[in-house]
């Protein structure tokens, strides 16, 4: 995706685009006013979005409101001076500004009262908790040989005005130098054709670096974009039939949409493209004309062409300059990514969340990838709908909590008296659960530090109003993969979705795949904000006449015409799996389970459907596998699924310690140092112990889960394994070297949920537990080994807690 290049990381510097502004933050809000925040007659590209999505929502068409282009004066322009000139001009007044771990440029305007002209996205990151903005700015001096030399001294900068739609800011220098040299503002828009200086402090090339070129084209960045031009929806091919015209059409119209919302994103307002070849660091810097006055900011490259602020812009914006700091709080309904979707949390019927977020959200916030995520929410918790918004939030959605995700920074809005306005939020940096600050919002758009929100979860329930539905609000929350951000009264009270009703549009886009080659489509693929889903058809009959590739818009719009033999979901922090036992088209078997990784996804709970019968619970498929192809009638899982699904319905359909593989099993330490009889694996998630209780193995060193179980040198007659709060010890009772005993126990129950005896078949039957042996580890299960032996080994590594008492 192409962005504005911003500042130049001083770690790494790359011959690609860096990143945009996070977020278009309240400058196209139109609710409270924020001093120093230009209310320009732009909207952010978030909040257009939201107000497109519910007009196709309301009417199922598609929204045609123009923008209407603006566009400048075109002609030939004054004939080319000696640049020289310019550059004498403009280059003493374009400044370096630092911010953060990165630095971009800027160009003087006021030299008096030492006014710097610079990017948004180029301060951004300078934004400090009190949500003002403190920069590093440098200046340098012409030489008489006409380069230019940078000064020693750094001069600290305050951000007294933004407007990051335009992507604009001014920083007021403290104790500003004497011998400012300043920029005047072109007294007439630039032409096409016209000859420009671009000035800047490129990165990958040398400070105050000049660019002589010519200005391209003037113009409406999103309504002038050629890549409309290159995308006409009306032209078909002319052997294609009726269907694949209309759906080739369709496409090509969704295609112009998301190029729409993509281009509102990084940069509004009319704009200046030449060939100046602009790089990064040069963001901020001054585009001048042979007098050396501004016409242009440097702002951002899009393949190739260099994009530039135009002056009008930069006139209007620089008419009022506030003297105070900017205390610059983002407007949530303008942060995310223009990506709405519109999603019913508790599957009631009733759209209640919005998300602006991109698909594959839910995923990547477990992962690492989540250091790059830009994403915000919107929950509806009461439902009205939108009745008691308060207009100048410009939004037809009345949330009463919005969260925010910048990178790991986590922010939380609240409206704790349903009045239409936030007037809460609460900040955690890291991202690890835990409030670093909290503030009170006035409704003047002020905010104030509030110690006692300091000490609240990220999502806590206290600062909801009083009359919101608990349930509901626990569901939204799970549904973005965030209850371990919540406090524990949240998660205790999430009840898991009804998985019959799950909405195939709530999952996302996607397209169907002949997954096994055998030239018949049978998978429905989706990725989604939320979510993802693996649909697998045997017979290949809901994908009548269509190719492996192909969209599977149509079908998501009709899910009644799906006929799965065995469909996967991931939505928030569950994981589903239904399956039609007898291909009559409908769900027989439903299993629940909490989104852990895809190796090890097991089902809590698990029920049978029957037409006007009650639910009836599996008993026996708790805590095995979430993915069973035996209740599909399926000899062996689909190859679309196989990487989650259990391989056999015997100790396969347990969690296999193989699938550690990429980590090294080592020799675990217990009270009396190393112990060659033990090996353990620790991660983040997992924990596995293998225990050989008699010490029949004569030498092994540290290896594989693979080479352990495929060579067995390492004969472990007690495995104990430990997942994301859930717990199983594999017994071999006989020490025959197979497993024939397997225990299940959530790790927050006192005693084991489920016992499963493994027969000599490799069959399983469900056990019924003992009343007085109901622990994880019963060392009197063993018939080779006194049991005070064993529990004198495995509590040296295990809770005691854990281990029966006799």
């Amino acid at each position: 995706m192409l962005r504005p290049f911003g500042s130049v990381s001083v770690f790494v510097l790359v011959l690609t685009i860096a990143a945009l502004c996070s977020g278009c933050g309240a400058a196209a809000s139109s609710g409270p006013v924020v001093p120093g925040v230009t209310r320009a007659s732009h909207m952010c590209a978030v909040r257009r979005e939201i107000h497109r999505a519910f007009r196709t929502n309301a009417s199922s068409e598609k929204s045609t409101a123009s923008r209407g282009p603006r566009r400048a004066s075109i002609g030939s322009g004054p004939s080319a001076q000696p640049f020289a000139v310019a550059f004498s001009i403009a280059a003493p007044a374009t400044a370096i500004v630092r911010a953060a771990d990165g630095f971009g440029s800027g160009v003087v305007i006021d030299r008096e009262r030492g006014l710097v002209l610079t990017n948004f996205h180029v301060v951004e990151r300078a934004q400090n908790e009190s949500f003002g903005f403190r920069v590093k700015v440098e200046f340098g001096r012409l030489l008489e040989n006409g380069r230019m030399a940078r000064d020693e001294q750094t001069f600290d900068g305050i951000v007294v005005k933004a407007d990051p739609v335009r992507d604009l800011a001014i920083v007021k220098v403290e104790n500003r130098p004497d011998d400012l040299v300043e920029v005047k503002i072109a007294e007439r828009p630039p032409h096409v054709g016209d000859p420009v200086l671009a000035v800047g402090q490129a990165g990958l090339g040398m400070l105050w670096g000049a660019r002589v070129c010519h200005v391209a084209d003037v113009g409406d960045p999103i309504e002038d974009t050629s890549l409309f031009a290159a995308l006409d929806c009306s032209i078909a091919r002319p052997d294609d039939d009726p269907q694949e015209i209309s759906r080739h059409a369709s496409e090509c119209e969704q295609t112009r949409e998301r190029i729409r919302s993509f281009l509102e994103h990084t940069q509004q307002g009319l704009a200046i493209q030449t060939n100046c070849s602009l790089m990064q660091g040069d963001s901020g810097g001054p585009l001048v004309d042979t007098h050396g006055d501004l016409v242009g900011l440097n702002q951002s490259v899009r393949d190739m062409a260099s994009l530039h602020v135009h002056r009008d812009e930069i006139a209007d914006f620089v008419r009022d300059i506030p003297q105070t700091p900017l205390v610059f709080l983002p407007d949530p309904f303008c942060e995310g990514v223009p990506n709405i979707v519109l999603e019913d949390a508790d599957l009631d019927g009733k759209v209640d969340t919005i998300a602006a977020a991109s698909s594959g959200y839910v995923e990547d916030s477990w992962s690492s990838a989540e250091a790059e995520i830009n994403a915000a929410f919107f929950f509806d918790i009461d439902q009205d709908e939108g009745k008691k918004a308060d207009p100048s939030t410009g939004v037809p959605f009345d949330a009463e909590v919005a969260f925010v995700q910048r990178g790991r920074t986590l922010y939380v809005y609240y409206d704790t008296d349903d009045d239409g306005r936030f007037d809460a939020l609460v900040v955690d940096k890291r991202g690890d659960g835990k409030v670093d600050r909290g503030y009170r919002i006035s409704k003047t758009g002020t905010i104030k530090l509030d110690e006692p929100l300091g000490e609240k979860y990220v999502f806590d329930s206290s600062l909801l109003p009083p009359h919101v539905d608990f349930g509901r609000f626990s569901a939204m929350v799970h549904l973005i993969g965030r209850a371990h951000n919540a406090e524990p009264s949240l998660s205790s009270a999430f009840s898991e979705p009804p998985p019959d009703k799950l909405a195939m549009r709530a999952l996302g886009d996607g397209y169907v795949w002949d997954w096994d080659g055998d030239d018949i489509v049978d998978s429905l693929v989706t990725v989604g904000v939320f979510g993802r889903t693996r649909l697998f058809d045997r017979t290949g009959q809901s994908f009548q006449g269509m190719r492996s590739g192909d969209s599977a818009a149509e079908l998501i719009e009709h899910p009644e015409r799906l006929r799965p033999t065995m469909t996967f979901i991931l939505r928030g922090d569950s994981a589903f799996a239904q399956y039609d036992e007898d291909r009559d088209g409908t769900v027989d078997v439903v299993s629940v389970g909490p989104r852990n990784s895809l190796d090890f996804l097991v089902a809590t709970r698990t029920l049978r459907l029957e037409e006007g019968s009650a639910p009836v619970e599996i008993a026996e498929a708790e805590g095995r596998l979430l993915l069973r192809p035996a209740f599909a009638d399926l000899d062996e899982p689909p190859a679309s699924i196989a990487f989650a699904a259990a391989p056999d319905d015997g100790l396969g359909s347990f969690p296999d310690l193989r699938k550690l593989d990429s980590t090294m099993f080592r020799f675990d330490a217990g009270e009396d140092g190393v112990d060659k009889y033990v090996l353990s694996y620790r991660d983040r998630d997992s924990v596995a112990l293998l225990f050989d209780l008699d010490r029949s193995t004569k030498e092994v060193a540290w290896t594989s889960a693979s080479d352990l179980a495929e060579t067995r040198i390492f004969d472990a007659e007690l495995a104990v394994f430990f997942h994301r709060g859930l717990a199983w010890a594999f017994y071999d009772t006989d020490n025959d070297r197979r497993f024939d005993l397997v225990f299940f126990q959530p790790v927050g129950d006192a005693n084991v949920k489920r016992a499963f005896r493994v027969r000599a078949d490799g069959r399983t039957e469900l056990m019924v537990a003992d009343r007085e042996q109901t622990k994880l580890i019963q060392p009197k299960r063993f018939s080779f080994i006194d049991p005070r032996r064993v529990r004198e080994i495995v509590e040296e590594h295990v809770d005691v807690s854990m281990v029966e008492i006799w």
